[in-house]
């Protein structure tokens, strides 16, 4: 503030005298300088990670004495890619020597120039008492450091699985990250799979945290998923890595029934029945000779049935004494069991086949002879060694007996009979016939308890 006095120096006009006076003050002027700001401070995050946005705050002093009229103020960068925009309630004025705090909203883009960047903050303004106009562009202090983030890097401990279905597949991730103190989360999710399955990234257990870098998933359905891991850092994702998890059917399960007695050269029958498929398909059974007697000359084609849904039983007979190892597998589709195996066992030769003759003593044809044996269950008997039997023997004479007889009664039609002849001779016959029948149930029996023994042999 100033004080002004006025001094007045006069001459009385007609004397001549002087008449100067000093005049009291009337008024007081008060002078002001125009308005001043000097560098101002920058209230931001020292470090920030780009993409980002965040609030910054800007000071200035006037150090002028006139009060500014502030118009819009904007908050600069030196580097590309940092924006802000001004809040809605900066101030308007600044008294001299007063201070004003101006709020923006600082925006950093993802592709923003990574390093140290210098703020400035610059308005207009007007002198409240003059209003000469005037510019400010006012360095900010500190600067603000732009931190590029590096993206993390996710890896798998393997990319192909195989597993049975109705099992789990445990899944192992890793990831590395370039900057440090960043916490990593692990997301697993489901890219492809099979038509029928209902399998999603909620299957996996854990996910979405920094415990799932280990997981595990199981399958629901037979076919081929594909599943991709991806690492985040709280900014930016990894690129995914991906892993093929194949899951088949289950294997099909074969067996044999408890193993049988074989007898030489008859017919065994071996079971499979009990076989099964875990999800109920139709079966195809395929049966094999694992190992037999040296001497056998048996092949696979001696199994009937074999190598059909229809084989849950085979047949074969065995061409020599020992042990006989026969297979089993099941199979559906490309799916094949574990070979289920068995030991049959081949006692000794068949028993003979003992012949009851009735009268009169014929010997019965070959067919009579194999008819008799499947009733006896023995085989067809040597024809070399039944030419030389008794039997065939007994059957000569008692066809030579007829002929004699059937002579006898031919030449009685053309001669008279002997009364005391005749009857001698009708006597001798009874007699030959009641011996004949004798012998006929001596042979019998003799045959019979031949029979008995074959059977119990």
């Amino acid at each position: 503030p100033r004080t002004a006095s006025l001094e007045v120096v006069a001459t009385d006009r007609l004397s001549g005298a002087d008449a100067s006076a000093s005049l009291r003050p009337q008024l007081g002027v008060v002078v002001q300088s125009p308005p001043r700001f000097g560098p101002g401070a920058l209230a931001a995050p020292a470090s920030v990670l780009r993409p980002t946005s965040f609030t910054a705050t800007a000071t200035v002093t006037n150090t002028g004495q006139a009060t500014a009229r502030l118009d819009a103020a904007a908050l600069r960068f030196s580097s590309p890619g940092l924006s802000s925009t001004a809040a809605g309630d900066n101030p308007t004025s600044v008294a001299g020597g007063a201070a004003a705090t101006f709020r923006f909203t600082v925006n950093v883009a993802a592709d923003a120039a990574g390093g140290d960047s210098f703020a400035s903050l610059d308005f207009g303004f007007s002198d409240s008492n003059s209003s000469v106009p005037g510019i400010a562009s006012l360095a900010l202090a500190p600067g603000l450091f732009v931190r590029v983030n590096s993206e993390p890097t996710a890896s798998l401990s393997t990319n192909a699985v195989r597993v049975i279905l109705g099992n789990s597949v445990s899944l192992t991730g890793a990831a590395t990250d370039p900057d440090p103190g960043d916490t990593l989360v692990y997301g697993w999710s489901i890219e492809s799979r099979p038509p029928a399955s209902l399998s999603t990234a909620g299957s996996f257990r854990p996910n979405d945290s920094p415990a799932s870098s280990v997981t595990s998933f199981t399958p629901d359905v037979v076919g081929v998923y594909s599943v991709s891991l991806v690492a985040f850092d709280g900014t930016t994702l990894s690129a995914p890595v991906f892993a093929t998890i194949s899951v088949d059917r289950p294997r099909p399960v074969a067996s044999i029934d408890a193993s049988p007695v074989a007898t030489l050269h008859l017919p065994v029958r071996l079971e499979g029945g009990e076989s099964h498929d875990p999800l109920g398909s139709v079966l195809t059974y395929h049966w094999s000779f694992l190992s037999k007697p040296a001497s056998s000359v048996l092949t696979e084609g001696a199994l009937q049935p074999n190598n059909s849904p229809l084989a849950s039983f085979t047949r074969f007979c065995p061409d020599r004494k020992g042990a006989f190892v026969v297979g089993l597998n099941v199979s559906v589709g490309s799916s094949v069991s574990l070979t289920a195996a068995t030991t049959v066992p081949v006692e000794g030769v068949p028993p003979t086949v003992a012949v009851l003759p009735t009268a009169p003593a014929l010997v019965p044809r070959r067919r009579d002879w194999q008819l008799l044996a499947k009733r006896l269950g023995r085989r067809d008997p040597d024809p070399v060694r039944l030419r030389n039997s008794r039997q065939v023997q007994a059957q000569g004479h008692c066809q030579r007996r007829r002929r004699r007889l059937q002579s006898r009664r031919h030449d009685g039609h053309h001669r008279e009979p002997d009364s005391a002849g005749q009857a001698e001779g009708e006597d001798q016959e009874q007699r030959q016939h009641a011996q004949t029948a004798s012998r006929r149930e001596a042979g019998r029996r003799s045959l019979a308890g031949q029979g008995r023994q074959g059977d119990q042999g």
